[in-house]
C-alpha cells in the first residue's frame, strides 16, 4: 500500500531516509531540498505506530517537531510529518582581555548571517585555563608580534583596534557582567560594548565605572550589571565555564565548537564556517 509521506528537511535523499528506516521503501528516488520539505508517494511495510515512531526519532535530530501524526484517510493512513528547522548553535569561548577574542568576535554576525547559525558565547578566564593547563604569560618577543598581526587582522576585518596603555589588565569582573547580561538576553550587546570599550577605545575595563559607563553606552542597564557581578551564582557560572572549557580540551581563546570539533584562533574561523555549512 502506498501513502503520502512528508519527508524532514534535513533528509537529502528519500530513498536514503527510507532505506535508513529499515522498514520503508521509496516508491520512486528524488532528492529533497534541505531547506524545504518534499512529500512524495512512499510504499509503507511497517505499521502507521511503528512509522510515526521512526520519524519521531528521526525529526529530534537538530529539528523540532511541529506535528507527527498517524491519521486514518479514506485509503488508510496517513503518515504527516511536519517539522521546523531549528536554528543550529555553535560555541564561542572567549575573554576580553584577549585581542584575537575581539576580533574574532567582530565576525561572529557574519557567521551567524551566512550560515544561519547562532553563536552560543561563553566568557571563560583565560588566567584559569593558563593556570590549568601550566601555560605561561607570553613572552615579549611575542607580544611585539602579536601587536604588528592583531594589527594587520583589525585592517583586514576593517575594525578599530588599540593595544590598551593598560595591558593586560584582569577582566574578571567584565566578563561578570558579561554572563550577568546573558541572563536577561543581552549577551551579545555586553561582550560588544565592553570589547569596544578595550580594543578600540583603550579603556581600563578592569575598573568598575569604566564598565558601568561601557554598558550603558550601548543601551544597558550598566549600574545593575556592575551591582550583578558581586553575586555568588553569577561568580559561579564564570567558573563553570571555565571548567566547561577546560573539559572540553580549550587551551586558548578564542575557541569555537562546531558540534564536538574545536577551532582555536581567529585565523580558524572560515574553518569553522565551513563544519557549520557542512553539518547544516
Amino acid at each position: 500500500m502506498i501513502f503520502p509521506l512528508t519527508v524532514p528537511p534535513f533528509v537529502t535523499s528519500v530513498a536514503v531516509y527510507c532505506a535508513a528506516a529499515g522498514r520503508l521503501t521509496s516508491s520512486a528516488a528524488k532528492t529533497t531540498d534541505r531547506i524545504g520539505i518534499s512529500s512524495i508517494p512512499v510504499r509503507m511495510d511497517c505499521s502507521p505506530p511503528a512509522a510515526v515512531s521512526f520519524l519521531k526519532k528521526i525529526a529530534r535530530r537538530g529539528n523540532a517537531v511541529e506535528r507527527l501524526s498517524a491519521n486514518r484517510a479514506s485509503t488508510g493512513y496517513e503518515i504527516c510529518s511536519r517539522v521546523r528547522r531549528m536554528p543550529q548553535t555553535f560555541d564561542f569561548f572567549y575573554d576580553l582581555g584577549s585581542p584575537y577574542s575581539y576580533l574574532a568576535s567582530t565576525q561572529l554576525a557574519g557567521i551567524e548571517q551566512r550560515t544561519g547559525a547562532n553563536a552560543r558565547l561563553l566568557p571563560i578566564t583565560l588566567g584559569g585555563l593558563r593556570k590549568a593547563t601550566g601555560h605561561q604569560v607570553p613572552p615579549p618577543q611575542q607580544l611585539k608580534y602579536m601587536s604588528e598581526d592583531t594589527a594587520r587582522w583589525a585592517h583586514q576585518y576593517g575594525v578599530p583596534m588599540q593595544i590598551p596603555r593598560a595591558f593586560p589588565i584582569s577582566t574578571i569582573q567584565a566578563l561578570r557582567a558579561c554572563i550577568a547580561a546573558d541572563r536577561r538576553e543581552r549577551g551579545a550587546e555586553a561582550m560588544h560594548a565592553l570589547f569596544g570599550a578595550y580594543w578600540a577605545d583603550g579603556e581600563d575595563i578592569s575598573d568598575g565605572s569604566v564598565i558601568e559607563r561601557a554598558l550603558a553606552r550601548a543601551g544597558l542597564d550598566g549600574k545593575g550589571l556592575v551591582a550583578a557581578t558581586h553575586l555568588q551564582e553569577i561568580k559561579d557560572a564564570l567558573r563553570k565555564n571555565t571548567d566547561l572549557a577546560l573539559a572540553r580540551g580549550v587551551f586558548g581563546v578564542p575557541t569555537l565548537f562546531v558540534g564536538e570539533r574545536s577551532f582555536w584562533g581567529n585565523d580558524r574561523l572560515h574553518f569553522a564556517e565551513a563544519e557549520l555549512r557542512r553539518q547544516i
